[in-house]
């Protein structure tokens, strides 16, 4: 009986892939074109291209939920064919975090040609991200101060870290996002959220409000 290894290895994803790829190298070039700073100030173009770094983010957070090195080892197996300078991991990781800003105008670019103008609901939620066990949140050394512990209502639990929060399309697309500390409550962030925004009718899990 075949199991999801055999699936992830078996099955042919060159279609799927090709067309990220071409989507988001389109994203790109638009979004380094209205840019008026360069992402690359000197030296030759890499080998690997920016926008297959970022595919290949795409791939490790899609089919292998964030886990890099797990992730990086599949695409450095089944698909040098797609990605023949594929890069050593250090440097990888090195060259996606150079293009968190870029990725994100390429989302926001990428959510412009899909967002329904006609649609004016956003829903609003948030979750939790740990960084580490409630109890040893004192020891961190990354994220330091008591508005870093908080609790998940829903899950009657309490968590380390910081929390994500974001207003969604009806039909499951992120419009806008932000991370505050985990004691930051929903409705605290909601107006950072919509700081921007107009004519919006936005929901949470207990009421309605328009912006």
């Amino acid at each position: 009986m075949n199991g999801l290894t055999n699936y992830i290895t078996e099955w042919n994803w060159t279609d799927i892939i090709t067309t990220w790829y071409v989507l988001v190298d389109d994203a790109y070039q638009s979004v380094t074109e209205q840019s008026q700073h360069k992402i690359r100030r000197r030296g030759p173009a890499p080998l690997m291209n920016d926008s297959e770094v970022i595919t290949v983010s795409l791939i490790i957070e899609t089919f292998f939920q964030g886990h890099e090195e797990v992730g990086y080892a599949f695409v450095s197996q089944y698909l040098t064919d797609l990605f023949p300078y594929v890069l050593d991991l250090d440097r990888f990781n090195v060259r996606r975090r150079s293009l968190i800003a870029p990725m994100e105008a390429i989302r926001r670019n990428l959510r412009d040609q899909k967002l329904e103008s006609e649609d004016p609901v956003r829903l609003v939620d948030s979750a939790p991200v740990t960084l580490m066990t409630y109890t040893r949140g004192n020891r961190s050394q990354s994220a330091i101060g008591g508005e870093y512990f908080g609790v998940v209502t829903s899950k009657k639990a309490k968590f380390f870290g910081l929390r994500l929060h974001a207003t969604v399309t009806v039909n499951q697309m992120i419009d806008d996002w932000m991370v505050a500390p985990a004691s930051v409550h929903d409705i605290k962030a909601l107006d950072a959220l919509v700081l921007d925004a107009r004519d919006l009718v936005w929901s949470t899990p207990s009421f309605m409000e328009t912006v």
